[in-house]
């Protein structure tokens, strides 16, 4: 009870030093920190400092009672990178069911990794490693039935144990359940000397979206500009191996799009009779920009894992400064145009004695009284500039719910009939168009095509299928279908029939690959990465054969990717999206320079509407010839040269 009444009494105080010292307007937060001892000084920053601070805290401020700046320091302990060599003298042998690695550690440091090196690309073996202090005289088990595995892509070839020295190491690989595997080398990792401190961060799952292959879960951090030390999932499934990017959303180049910050290999296996090993967890010192993140689990052709929970902890920041007196000091932060500041003790740090973590209490980030909000989403208008919308073909209503920041997914509809490059977008309302950032996402969307047989009698080597789609433009990004056989090897097209200025069709070669697949090997979905838009949404697919049996292709599916519009709108008055003028130009709006507060800032759904009454056709279907319009013209070309003759021949002199 004594320490609740201490904390409100140093709060109380807080506030008394910040009324009395004043705070340049030009920062937006302040804190009170209470310092009980003389000395230096070193705490941790919440997270809500980071938040409210720029990303590289250079708008970090520290003043006294009589708002004197005093000199800081800022510490971000990072885990130390491990030291890895080669291991010499290695003796591999065959024994039995065995491979049986023998080798040189040649180092003076404990060991607490190796890293297993070899060619293969399908396999998962229980291997066991063992230490020995007096170069092979005894052994220690150090390991038993740890896993490494690869699968194509995917694997993880380390094995950890507890550290220590030992002049000669053994691995030992289980070659009982499937053939052996070629070892070409061993690294190993000598261990950190401290692991680097870390902090535990609440995460949230805010939004889960299932697409062909992969699964996106977006997770919502305490705070922002924050180091991460592990980012880990919790999920039932026993038995699993998924490949996992972390991402975020950050805007470039006028377009929002998705940046990687790291990627790795989760997984849970078990071999022979051993218990399950894991590694649930990745991310290690990764600093991420946004409060929003994205993790994108690639699931091939295996259902989407189970994630129950995303688990994190974060490396602190320390804040070191000396305090000249017990007193309550105040930290600023929330200015972005402030430089950073230039401290004598920053080159002193070298000679510094690591200070001691302090208690000290520090409050929430307060708003200062003497600064202005620079109110920055409030200040983009809802009646933005007039704009003719005679040249545009087609409008679609937008439903509003909410107001705020508005997410509008784009449908195939309007991919179809606007320019690839969206720069014909509109969003208008009240006859003005309102500003609009565009999104780019991995997300995918499938589609069905209508699949019908189109072989051709002089090529019985070669199976072609002729795919056609209801939308003709749409961005395509891969084919994907199912094939049963045991193993084959089949060069694979991909083309469109698009037509020529006089309306006689012609064949495009948009893609081609390679498809084959081994005895043994598991059988995934095969797939055909493309990137072209649709000109008329007729595709070809050819299969050469040579002397095989046809391949029975099944389950033909084609994805695009998604694309959303940002803006700010509010419900009541009706609001179209326009599209369809392959003239206009590209719009340059100001909110380019506040995109991160769009992304920022709290989300509504916003949906599209069918069509408004302008006409369902394209504009190239509107101008682009038929195939029967062009035996009209023919057919009327030649009636019209006929007649022409009859009268020439009239107008001729007899004889």
């Amino acid at each position: 009870m004594k320490t609740r009444w201490m904390v409100a009494l140093w709060m109380v105080l807080g506030i008394t030093a910040i009324a009395w010292a004043q705070v340049p307007k030009e920062w937006k937060y302040v804190q009170s920190l209470r310092i009980e001892q003389p000395g230096w000084v070193k705490i941790s920053l919440p997270v809500e400092t980071l938040s409210a601070a720029r990303p590289g805290l250079e708008d970090l401020r520290l003043l006294d009672e009589s708002g004197k700046e005093l000199a800081y320091l800022i510490e971000r302990p990072l885990q130390a990178g491990p030291v890895v060599k080669p291991a010499e003298n290695l003796d591999i042998r065959l024994t039995g069911h065995q491979t049986v690695v023998t080798f040189a550690t040649d180092l003076q440091m404990e060991v607490d990794t190796l890293t297993m090196e070899t060619p293969a690309k399908e396999f998962i073996k229980a291997v066991s490693v063992e230490g020995s202090p007096d170069n092979g005289g005894s052994w220690q088990m150090l390991a038993q039935d740890a896993v490494i595995f690869q699968r194509g892509e995917t694997g993880r070839l380390q094995v950890s144990f507890p550290a220590g020295t030992w002049s000669k190491m053994r691995v030992t690989v289980d070659d009982s359940r499937e053939r052996s595997i070629p070892i070409t080398g061993v690294r190993v990792h000598a261990s950190a000397k401290e692991p680097a401190p870390a902090e535990p961060l609440p995460i949230s799952i805010i939004d889960r979206e299932e697409s062909p292959g992969q699964s996106r879960l977006t997770i919502k951090l305490p705070g922002k500009n924050l180091t991460l030390a592990d980012l880990s999932i919790v999920t039932p499934e026993q038995l699993f191996t998924r490949k996992v990017l972390l991402q975020y959303r950050r805007y470039v180049d006028s377009e929002i799009r998705e940046a990687g910050l790291a990627q790795g290999v989760l997984y849970r296996l078990a071999v022979n009779t051993g218990a399950p090993v894991a590694c649930l967890g990745f991310a290690a010192d990764v600093q991420v920009p946004a409060q929003e993140l994205i993790l994108i689990f690639q699931n091939n052709d295996n259902p989407p894992l189970q994630v129950t929970e995303v688990q994190g902890a974060r490396r602190p920041v320390y804040l070191v400064f000396l305090a000249t007196a017990p007193s309550v000091y105040q930290l600023l932060s929330g200015n972005p145009r402030c430089p950073a500041p230039r401290y004598d003790l920053v080159d002193l740090q070298e000679g510094l004695a690591p200070a001691p973590l302090a208690q000290a209490v520090i409050s929430q980030p307060a708003t200062n009284p003497a600064w202005t909000p620079p109110e920055v989403l409030p200040e983009v208008s809802e009646s933005g500039t007039a704009i003719d919308l005679g040249k545009w073909k087609y409008r679609k209503p937008i439903t509003i719910h909410n107001p705020g920041v508005q997410r509008l997914e784009l449908d195939p509809e309007v991919l179809d009939f606007s320019h690839p490059s969206l720069h014909d977008l509109r969003v208008v309302k009240n006859g003005r168009q309102l500003p609009y950032l565009v999104e780019r996402t991995s997300s995918l969307k499938v589609l069905m095509p209508e699949v019908e047989k189109a072989d051709d009698p002089k090529r019985l080597s070669v199976s072609r299928l002729r795919l056609t789609l209801p939308h003709k433009r749409l961005p395509l990004h891969t084919l994907e279908g199912e094939v049963d056989t045991a193993f084959f090897q089949r060069q694979i097209t991909l083309s469109e029939e698009v037509p020529d200025q006089r309306g006689n069709l012609q064949t495009l070669l948009r893609a081609s690959a390679l498809w084959a697949r081994t005895i043994g090997a598991p059988k995934h979905r095969m797939i055909l990465p493309l990137s072209f838009q649709m000109v008329t949404g007729r595709l070809i697919l050819t299969i050469e054969n040579g002397d095989n049996p046809p391949l029975d292709l099944r389950d033909i599916r084609l994805t695009y990717p998604v694309n959303r519009l940002l803006f700010k709108a509010s419900p009541g008055e009706e609001t179209f999206l326009y599209f369809g003028n392959p003239a206009a130009p590209l719009p340059h709006y100001d909110i380019d320079l506040i995109a991160g507060h769009f992304l920022a800032a709290e989300k509504n759904v916003a949906v599209l509407s069918p069509l408004d009454g302008q006409g369902a056709m394209s504009f190239q279907e509107k101008y682009r010839f038929s195939e029967k319009a062009v035996w009209l013209f023919w057919a009327a070309l030649c009636g019209l040269v006929a007649a022409l003759i009859v009268i020439i021949a009239r107008l001729l002199p007899k004889r």
